[in-house]
């Protein structure tokens, strides 16, 4: 882990533009890497089968094992927006209040994942074993480390 500070890794996903394979793939990866095991999610926006992002959407902030989001989400087309908050532990204490800054709602996880502006992955994360992995499975756009107030939020 790296003490008091966060690392935000940004990949660009061209060409495949944030497909729930995509999604699907780092998800996994980060899960096997790091022992993520539940998942919340909130602020997707997107197309997929069946009205898939509608249903997302109305259970965002669902704690979800994280296995069983992976075979949800595979049938998403294309992720315009979305944030993916990933706990080791059953997260008995998330709190993702209407309106709250990202540097709060960020804090509670270990690792998030937002799907930004159709082609973009911004992982926060505070775990060494993290950023190596990524560095190892991904062209990176950009690293930067700092206090989660330093770090840049799209919106």
């Amino acid at each position: 882990m790296i003490e008091n500070k966060w690392s935000l890794i940004i990949i660009d996903d061209a060409p495949n533009f944030l497909q729930g394979k995509s999604l699907c793939e780092i998800l996994k990866l980060l899960s096997t890497t790091a022992k993520f095991n539940f998942v919340v999610w909130n602020h997707i926006d997107g197309s997929g089968a069946d009205w898939l992002i509608s249903a997302l959407q109305i259970q965002s902030n669902k704690i979800m094992k994280i296995d069983e989001f992976l075979k949800i989400i595979s049938d998403i087309k294309q992720i315009d927006w979305g944030d993916f908050f990933l706990f080791k532990d059953y997260p008995n204490f998330w709190r993702n209040p209407k309106g709250e800054l990202y540097p709060y709602v960020i804090a509670q996880p270990e690792t998030t994942v937002r799907a930004v502006d159709n082609q973009y992955f911004y992982i926060y994360t505070r775990y060494q074993e993290v950023v190596n992995v990524i560095q190892n499975h991904y062209k990176i756009e950009s690293i930067k480390i700092g206090s989660l107030e330093e770090l840049d939020y799209p919106e």
